[in-house]
């Protein structure tokens, strides 16, 4: 005992000076973490840590977390570093603060001290060894560099990721302790270089070293910039050790060569051993294609994004980071001079002080070269290398982040500070105040970080990373859910995160999680609900099936806009028995509450608990967690169908599985049974999805950018930022379309500029707009509402350092709660690039942007695009606005408009300094991309395109060899991927290009197939014999999927009704190709209501189009009765609404005449049919000619103000009732106006006409007028008094054109508190000239009146009610957990059919049954989101995932480092009498 306490006092006298200077480092890092100690949890952006820790081990032990159905593949490495800290949050009752805190602190702490050990060795070796306080205070500042800097503070978000910065510098120590034979020297007694043996100290540092590469492993990241530094380090060492053992004699390279070898073979060894537990989960679920993705899109542009803010500078200052989220340009003077003293010491240091220190210099060199790296693509020298680096198999995708390679570059000029410091100390070394003068230097470096890291200090850890406390609600919820401890119980939490950002910040965040600091930008906070989850769920995480987000997107759709009475049938798929509805997020308060009032009102579940938060429901008829699924539904078609299917009978996730054939490129035709079900529509739709995986073409693999206003950009159908991006082309009725997991490139854009993605920026062209031409042509900008926003030219000198704010955004009309100034009308040519730069100043605006608008040559508005993205910042004193967009076809004039949200508090003021506008016609080419198809012999095919069809649609060009062909995607009425044939095409041995040029308007595009004929044909004969089995069906919904002429709809939704919207139509029709596959005898179930009392009626008609024989029935609306299902909730659109704009009403009477009319035993046999149904409502309009008069103003009593029609200069001239006469001609209705001065109106009104309030009513007319100046329509609505409540006025064209015939279609809610409406037509009359204004077809139909097609549903045989069966045999399983990677089950099969075997976990290749010898793997997705399992055996089987033997016996090979560790130091001499004998071998 005496001797151990004398050899710990003896050890702690030797490295007093060490402990004493760690501790003064560790309290500056603790005094600088200090205010994420506050009581609370840190919850901000990527930390993804719940209030308790109590379920983290299964995010990171084993393949599989089944607390969140997820793989733990991107997570596994992080066990043995999170490990200890996990223990000390269990002392605290499974704290989440205290598991973070300490694990933060831990990194920071690990950090300063690896950096500080590093430090002082290298110090030891290039200076004397003495060991004083003055040097190790030294070591301090390079420490506490690397600890806590900007960098390190930004990536706190980004925890995992600091894992490997904090043991890089103790990896490249270890490494050198065992490899370097400098270091080797200082650690080792009687170390002889020009010997090969091995020295128990180099198994030791080799042991070490492996240690830290599995604990940095915890950032997948360092493990190959560990790999990759060190190769360069060896290579550096390597020249310098030949130059000395070739030119200056001083030892044998071949012994050092010798040495190194053998040391190489006994690290890898342990190498591998110590690793394994992580390192053989990813190259095993390689090996056996299990590994999981991180579904990102990396591009060229995904680089320029990421190196938004990496110049040379920002970079030396640590402050590259590209989503700073804070305006980095307003960091103070301060900041810049403190870290210049910093710069300045290592600037020092590499120039002047590594002479004869070649690790150093080696240092100096990795350092310069990691400062070039993290540039990303910014440097036009280093662009191509950049590139070409991201693309390096396997290992590319790590550099995609240039701002992660600062972190390489950090440590060494952590390392070249100390060195600097040092330097400039020992200079006075023999001074009598050399002690005070070194460590006055300390201070002042002290200082300067502390000053240099005070804007971060402020903006992240007392402001982001701020704790907060957990809300009782969420401990309280938790509380009451039920079943927790049982694995195959599940919750499923919603909405996500990522759907709930806020448009004018651009983050989601809940109203307890505040910004510690008081004016920081709100706190981007992840899925804090799933996080702290006591209850297993599913979790969209990265790493998990792209599919479960688009899944959970396409609920969220359907609960934005009341499209659906069915969510709590839709969330059963997911196999949860309970789900959760959080209301928390600020800006999202309306939007949430409707969310919750459509929630109560499913009675698919049942709210059993709620609080201020949360509402908790139990989810009725919730799937097994391992179960037979009796029935496939085998479909090509989207999410959406889902929905469509619950207005068929009997449709459930336990009797029926669905399984999206265009979910991937696999085939699953063969796995259905007789009596399985297949929906095609169209034949092509099925055959597509059945071809050899050759015969596919993917777009996505040809195109590399992600902007599509200026080239083909590329996404996934999956990602949020599809749908934003269709939303922002105003299709709302997109199906929730697959992509065969092969993404979809897009276009806007008919040109694209001939430049490298690196010079665009550069690129000017003639400039055809500058600041004097817009003022000298009076085209300046001019404020729409001067009352609250107010813009002014000033002419100045542009601030040259102005920062820039690029790039492009979405398209479409700007909302109401914009403020807008517009520019004059400037000429623009057509398909014709532009470039724009504005140089403004602002005061109060918020999301500052610019858009451009683009007309025809009769100033028809023919294209609009965002073309600058939003600024975050409010006050500027400088901003360059800079972006590009191409004109379409047939432009003629163009116009620029800045757009701002309004600031209810302040008044608004712009200041616009400078403008140009260039034009870049001579870069212009062919927006276009050419894909390459192999073929091996000569052959003719088909050729097919998935594109999408839409209302915003265009053409394309495809060219195949030298055929073109051109491809319509212009639809009215459907947006939706189609197979569209192209024709057949002759392709030769070897490669064949296909060229796609965009055209006209907005494309996307998924798949291209080329399939030789005769594969056609037998993939052809294939379905139809699965078919001959199956039974076929198909689904239409009226407002999707039928091509539709008529009058136009209303933006009402309706949740009973499937998709929740329904075409309604006076003499409108509905048509639709369809193919038949299957001979036989079929019925059409539709679903309509129909106003009793009309006499209307609607014909169904189905024609053959090869012989054109046509069958008929009509459906008469007298057959309709009222129901009373009380069921009368609404959902308007209020445009006015800038929060949320969906209002849920309780409206009475509204399709109450809903019924399901079947058209039975039709026989059609296989081929080609046209499904037309016409409208013939016999609605009776309200008002006609006979009722419209010279309007009296005591008609109605109007005490407001009507600006459209007061004027500021009321004229002395009166018209009169003989100034104006009406006629009627030929169905013509005239009204002639005389010439007068007066600005008085002339009005002409129909009757006053009974109206139900809130109801919606159909206005029609087609008007011509000449001579009648500001002629416009309204409708007045009045009350039981005839007092004027409200008016709406009829959208209405330019006045030029209103000589011509026009034509007007408006549907007009009648406001609460309504008993009568008005028709009214105004003009002014002409000074000189009579005037007159024609009325045709003038119609006001009662909306609800018009008989309406909800879905149409066409089924093999007679029986709708019993298509899908209401009673089916299901084979019994049962199932028990053995781990969290592995069940147990029971299958009662005695008869060995084919079962569907449901598996309540995310779908991935992971898992894999296995049964009575057999094993199936897990890639058949069922419903979109479980596992499906096909199996042919009874008996007893298992599900687990195919890495877990190797998982758990990876463990084996860490107790086997141990043991090869202990051989290898008592072998030790055993070895290097081995390597003895080798070197006399040798020698001779």
């Amino acid at each position: 005992m005496k001797k151990t306490r004398d050899k710990l006092k003896k050890f702690f006298y030797k490295y007093k000076y060490d402990f004493l200077c760690i501790l003064v480092l560790s309290s500056l890092t603790i005094l600088i973490l200090h205010p994420l100690y506050k009581s609370g949890h840190v919850v901000f952006s990527d930390i993804d840590f719940g209030f308790s820790s109590k379920g983290y081990m299964d995010e990171i032990f084993g393949v599989w977390n089944e607390r969140w159905s997820t793989s733990t593949l991107l997570n596994v490495a992080r066990l043995m570093y999170t490990t200890p800290f996990y223990l000390l949050s269990i002392i605290f009752n499974y704290s989440g603060a205290v598991f973070f805190k300490s694990f933060l602190t831990g990194i920071i702490l690990t950090s300063g001290i690896s950096m500080y050990v590093f430090g002082n060795k290298l110090i030891n070796i290039y200076f004397s060894k003495g060991d004083n306080l003055v040097k190790k205070s030294i070591l301090i500042t390079g420490a506490l560099y690397y600890a806590v800097n900007p960098w390190v503070i930004t990536r706190i978000q980004h925890i995992y990721l600091l894992c490997g910065y904090s043991l890089f510098p103790l990896m490249l120590m270890f490494y050198l302790n065992a490899f370097y034979y400098r270091f080797e020297k200082i650690i080792i007694k009687d170390y002889d270089i020009l010997s090969p043996k091995i020295y128990r100290r180099n198994i030791f540092d080799m042991f070490m070293l492996s240690i830290v590469f599995a604990l940095s492993a915890a950032a997948i990241h360092y493990f190959f910039y560990g790999i990759i530094v060190i190769l360069i380090i060896n290579s550096f060492i390597f020249i310098k050790l030949f130059i000395d053992a070739s030119i200056k004699r001083k030892y044998s390279f071949k012994a050092i060569m010798i040495n190194f070898t053998v040391k190489l073979f006994i690290f890898i060894p342990i190498f591998i051993c110590v690793n394994a537990y992580w390192l053989s989960m990813y190259v095993f679920s390689i090996v056996l294609k299990a590994q999981v993705s991180q579904h990102n899109v990396n591009v060229v542009d995904t680089f320029f994004l990421f190196a938004k803010y990496s110049s040379i500078k920002n970079i030396l200052y640590l402050a590259s980071y590209w989503w700073p989220m804070f305006n980095i340009q307003n960091l103070n003077l301060s900041f810049y001079i403190a870290g210049g003293v910093i710069l300045a010491i290592i600037l020092y240091a590499a120039v002047l002080k590594t002479r004869k220190r070649y690790l150093i210099l080696c240092f100096t060199f990795l350092g310069v070269i990691f400062l070039i790296v993290s540039t990303g693509p910014n440097l036009d020298w280093f662009y191509s290398i950049f590139i070409g680096i991201n693309n390096l198999p396997v290992i590319g995708s790590i550099f995609r982040d240039p701002n992660k390679m600062v972190a390489l570059m950090i440590c060494f000029f952590s390392v070249l500070l100390m060195f600097g410091v040092y330097s400039i100390a020992i200079i006075f070394e023999k001074s009598k105040y050399f002690k005070a003068f070194s460590l006055s230097i300390v201070g002042l470096l002290l200082a300067s970080l502390l000053i240099y890291i005070y804007p971060f200090y402020v903006h992240y850890i007392s402001g982001f990373y701020s704790p907060v406390k957990e809300p009782k609600e969420y401990s309280e919820l938790q509380n009451k859910l039920k079943n927790k401890s049982n694995f195959a119980s599940k919750v499923l939490y919603l909405p996500i995160s990522d759907n709930m950002t806020q448009s004018k910040t651009g983050v989601s965040t809940p109203y307890w999680n505040v910004n510690g600091e008081r004016y920081g930008m709100d706190k981007a906070t992840g899925d804090i609900q799933v996080y702290s989850s006591s209850k297993n769920t599913i979790f969209q995480h990265e790493g998990n099936s792209v599919n479960i987000q688009y899944y959970i997107n396409f609920l969220q759709y359907l609960m934005d806009r009341g499209l659906s009475q069915n969510i709590g049938k839709l969330i059963s798929a997911f196999g949860v028995d309970q789900f959760v509805y959080h209301k928390e997020y600020d800006g999202q308060n309306e939007r949430q509450n409707f969310n919750r009032r459509i929630l109560d009102k499913d009675s698919s579940i049942k709210k059993i608990y709620e609080n201020k938060i949360t509402a908790l429901y139990d989810v009725k008829n919730s799937l097994p967690y391992l179960s037979n699924v009796p029935k496939k539904i085998y479909t090509p078609y989207g999410f959406s169908k889902l929905e469509s299917y619950n207005s068929i009978p009997n449709f459930n996730f336990k009797n029926l599985g669905v399984i999206f054939s265009s979910i991937d490129t696999k085939s699953y035709m063969d796995i259905l049974n007789k009596g399985d079900y297949i929906e095609a529509s169209s034949l092509d739709d099925i055959l597509m999805c059945n071809l050899n995986k050759d015969d596919y073409l993917l777009p996505f693999d040809a195109v590399d950018s992600a902007d599509g206003y200026m080239n083909w950009a590329k996404t996934l159908c999956q990602n949020g930022d599809w749908l934003w991006l269709l939303e922002s082309k105003d299709i709302n009725n997109f199906p929730f379309d697959f992509d065969f997991n092969s993404g979809v490139v897009y276009t806007f854009s008919t040109m694209k500029l001939n430049a490298p993605p690196n010079k665009v920026d550069r690129i000017e062209g003639k400039n055809i707009v500058d600041f004097k031409t817009l003022l000298k042509k009076n085209s300046f900008f001019v404020s729409e509402n001067p009352r609250e926003y107010k813009i002014e030219a000033d002419i100045r000198d542009k601030n040259s350092n102005a920062p820039e704010v690029k790039g492009q955004i979405a398209e479409g009309d700007s909302a109401n709660n914009w403020e807008v100034a517009k520019s004059g009308v400037l000429k623009a040519r057509e398909n014709n690039p532009y470039k724009f730069k504005i140089n403004i100043s602002g005061k109060n605006t918020n999301k500052m942007h610019l858009k451009a608008k683009f007309y025809d040559a009769n100033m028809h508005e023919i294209y609009s695009s965002y073309i600058v993205k939003p600024s975050d910042s409010v006050d500027f004193e400088s901003m360059d606005f800079t972006g590009e967009c191409v004109s379409p076809p047939k432009t003629k004039y163009m116009r620029l408009e800045i757009l701002s949200y309004k600031n209810p508090k302040h008044k608004i003021y712009w200041k616009i300094h400078d403008v140009n506008i260039y034009d870049l016609s001579e870069y212009k080419i062919s927006n276009s991309f050419v894909m390459n198809k192999k073929v091996k012999k000569a052959e003719t095919a088909k050729v097919y395109i998935r594109a999408l069809v839409s209302k915003s649609g265009g053409k394309l060009k495809v060219t195949v060899g030298k055929k073109s062909v051109y491809v319509d995607t212009f639809d009215e009425s459907k947006s939706q991927f189609k197979w569209i044939y192209l024709g057949k095409f002759h392709f030769d041995s070897g490669k064949n290009s296909i060229k796609v040029e965009n055209k006209q308007g907005f494309n996307a595009i998924n798949l291209f197939t080329v399939i030789p004929e005769n594969e056609y044909n037998t993939v052809t004969k294939k379905i139809e014999k699965t078919a001959d089995k199956c039974n076929i069906f198909y689904e239409l919904e009226a407002e999707n999927d039928f091509e539709y002429s008529g009058n136009i709809q209303s933006s009402r939704i309706y949740p009973k009704l499937s998709m929740g919207r329904a075409i309604s139509s006076q003499d409108g029709a509905l048509k639709s190709d369809i193919d038949v596959i299957k001979n036989g005898d079929y019925s059409f179930a539709i679903n309509m209501n129909a106003f009793k009392g009309n006499s209307g009626y609607v014909t169904f008609q189905i024609q053959n189009l090869k012989d054109n024989n046509v069958i008929e029935r009509k459906i008469l609306s007298d057959e309709f009765s009222e129901t009373k299902d009380n069921k009368n909730e609404v959902i308007d659109l209020d445009t006015l609404n800038s929060n949320f704009q969906y209002e849920l009403k309780n409206i009475p009477d509204q399709m109450n005449y809903m019924k399901r009319v079947e058209l039975k035993d039709i026989h059609l046999n296989k081929g080609r049919y046209t499904i037309k149904i016409k409208f013939n409502s016999n609605a009776p309009s309200l008002s006609n000619f006979n009722d419209m008069h010279k309007f009296r103003y005591n008609e109605q009593i109007d005490k407001k103000s009507d600006n459209k029609e007061n004027t500021s200069n009321p004229s002395k001239e009166k018209i009169n009732e003989n100034m104006m006469n009406n006629r009627i001609d030929n169905g013509v209705f005239r009204i002639d106006v005389k010439a007068t001065k007066s600005n008085d109106w002339y009005d002409y009104a129909s009757k006053k006409i009974d109206v139900i309030p809130e109801n919606e009513y159909l206005f029609q007319a087609d008007v011509v007028s000449s001579f009648a100046r500001n002629r416009h329509m309204k409708i007045v609505f009045m009350d039981k008094d005839t007092r004027v409540i409200s008016a709406t006025y009829i959208s209405d064209i330019d006045e030029r054109f209103k000589k011509e015939w026009n034509s007007y279609q408006q549907v007009v809610e009648v406001p609460k508190g309504a008993a009568y409406m008005q028709f009214h037509i105004l003009c002014r009359g002409e000074e000189k000239n009579d005037g007159y204004i024609e009325i045709r077809n003038y119609n006001i139909y009662h909306y609800s009146e018009l008989i309406s097609i909800d879905n149409l549903i066409m089924f093999e045989g007679n029986n709708f009610d019993e298509f899908f069966p209401s009673k089916v045999e299901r084979k019994k399983v049962k199932y028990s957990r053995v781990d969290s990677m592995k069940r147990n089950f029971y299958v009662d099969n005695p008869k060995k059919e084919r079962l569907l075997i449901n598996y309540i976990e995310s779908p991935t290749p992971l898992w894999s049954l296995d049964l009575k010898g057999e094993s199936t793997r897990g890639d058949l997705t069922l419903n979109g989101v479980t596992s499906g399992f096909i199996i042919n055996k009874n008996g007893s089987g298992s599900v687990s995932v195919i890495l877990r033997k190797i998982y758990y016996g990876s463990f084996i090979f860490e107790f086997l480092s141990i043991i090869m560790y202990i051989v290898l130091c008592r072998k030790v001499n055993t070895i290097n009498k081995i390597l003895e004998k080798i070197k006399v071998f040798s020698n001779k």
